[in-house]
């Protein structure tokens, strides 16, 4: 009667095992990415919106509300006066007026640039592209996570702060303040971006809609996702 294994049969399956994890382990890590990512978005998303829905409720309709920006105040007014008081901050805030982006995402201790879905640089840390936003300010909240607000009604989202990947739709993303609405909203249309990244076939955006797709999605991430 034969007892045990030989060598071969256990080399042939630790062969099988180490295919299969091969195989298993890397969609395993995958989705559980994808999980954290919306997990984080969801966080940043909540508080960004209760910052409006609270400024709402104690200052009324945002059409009528403080000018974000005039040459005496350069904004800070409109930053004490509806975020300060609702919001919880690590570090910062720092007001841009014409800053370059290098230079104010350095104060945070970002290494490299944002990069956007296909991969581009979204700004240049090292001044070569020199892209300015005109007015605004931003902070780190205790949860970690980097809030931009400009003049122009968007809110940019960084959910792990200046760690890695800073990469549109994988932990940057883009909304927009709905003075409409009264709300927070994600970025619906960006330069012709609609869907996550996709301007037309064949043809790659830069990933500000990517929120969107998530939440109209159910709050995942799923296979269309340009992960």
């Amino acid at each position: 009667m034969k007892k045990g294994f030989t060598l071969a049969e256990v080399l042939i399956t630790l062969g099988i095992i180490g295919i299969v994890a091969a195989l298993t382990i890397p969609n395993l890590i995958g989705n559980y990415e994808k999980y954290i990512t919306v997990v984080k978005l969801k966080r940043a998303y909540s508080i960004i919106s209760q910052v409006t829905e609270r400024g709402v409720a104690q200052y009324g309709d945002m059409n009528g509300w403080d000018p974000f920006y005039n040459d005496n105040d350069n904004c800070e007014k409109y930053y004490n006066k509806y975020w300060k008081p609702y919001i919880q901050i690590a570090k910062g805030p720092v007001k841009f007026d014409r800053y370059y982006d290098a230079d104010l995402f350095k104060k945070y201790g970002y290494k490299g640039p944002f990069s956007t879905i296909n991969g581009s640089p979204w700004y240049d840390l090292y001044g070569q592209q020199n892209l300015s936003i005109t007015v605004g300010f931003d902070f780190i909240t205790t949860d970690n996570i980097f809030i931009r607000v400009d003049m122009n009604n968007n809110i940019i989202v960084d959910l792990n702060g200046p760690q890695k990947p800073n990469k549109a739709g994988r932990d940057v993303f883009w909304f927009s303040i709905n003075k409409i609405k009264n709300k927070v909203i994600p970025l619906t249309d960006y330069m012709g971006e609609k869907e996550c990244g996709t301007i037309k076939s064949n043809t790659k955006g830069g990933g500000y809609t990517c929120a969107d797709k998530i939440m109209k999605d159910g709050w995942t991430i799923k296979d269309d996702y340009p992960w």
